[in-house]
C-alpha cells in the first residue's frame, strides 16, 4: 500500500493539558475524555485514490478507571 497525505489535524478534548489518553495511553484527566479529532486532507492519495480536499472527523468518549 502506498500513500501520501498532507493536511491539518484538529484535536479538542476535555483533558486538562493535552489528550494523554489519545496519544500516550494514560488515564483521562477526569472521569472521561470527550473528544473530537478531525483531519483536513489538503493533498493526498492512497494507492492512487485521490483524497485531496477530504475532511474526516471522529467523535468519541473514553471512560477512565475512576
Amino acid at each position: 500500500m502506498s500513500y501520501e497525505v498532507r493536511g491539518t489535524l484538529l484535536e479538542v478534548c476535555t483533558c486538562d493539558v493535552h489528550c494523554a489518553c489519545c496519544w500516550s495511553g494514560d488515564e483521562p484527566s477526569g472521569d472521561a475524555c470527550d473528544r473530537v479529532i478531525a483531519w483536513q486532507i489538503e493533498h493526498g492519495s492512497v494507492d492512487g485514490l485521490d483524497l485531496s480536499n477530504v475532511t474526516v472527523a471522529m467523535v468519541g468518549q473514553l471512560d477512565g478507571d475512576g
